[in-house]
C-alpha cells in the first residue's frame, strides 16, 4: 500500500468514525441527552488561536467567526488524528487486516485521557 494510499484510508477512517459518533449523538439528542456543541469547541480554538487556552466558562466567553463551522472541522480533524494514531500504534499493517481489539483498547485509552 503506496503512502498516499494509506493517508487517504487512514482519513476516512477518521471520518468514517467521527460521523458515526456524531450518529449516536443525534440518537442521544433525541432521547433529551445534552450533547455536544461544536460551536463551543469552535470558540475554545479560536481564542486558542488568539493566545488563551484556559476559560472560566467557554459559553460566556466572547463568540468567534464561524466558530460552529470551525468546530465541526475542528471535530472531525480530531477524530482523523485519532486514526492516525490507531495506524500509528497498531503499524499499517493494520490497515490491510483490521482488528477490534487495538482500535477499541485506542478509544478506551483516549477516553480515560
Amino acid at each position: 500500500m503506496s503512502l498516499l494510499h494509506e493517508i487517504f484510508t487512514v482519513v476516512l477512517i477518521g471520518c468514517g468514525a467521527t460521523l458515526f459518533m456524531d450518529i449516536w449523538l443525534m440518537f442521544l439528542k433525541r432521547l433529551g441527552v445534552q450533547t455536544l456543541n461544536f460551536a463551543f469547541i469552535g470558540r475554545w480554538v479560536g481564542h486558542l488561536c488568539r493566545g488563551r487556552v484556559a476559560h472560566a466558562a467557554i459559553g460566556k466567553a466572547p463568540p468567534m467567526p464561524h466558530e460552529l463551522l470551525l468546530g465541526w472541522l475542528t471535530h472531525y480533524a480530531v477524530g482523523v488524528a485519532f486514526a492516525g494514531l490507531l495506524v500509528g500504534v497498531a503499524g499499517s499493517g493494520w490497515l490491510a487486516a483490521p482488528s477490534l481489539l487495538p482500535a477499541v483498547a485506542l478509544g478506551v485509552g483516549t477516553v480515560v485521557f
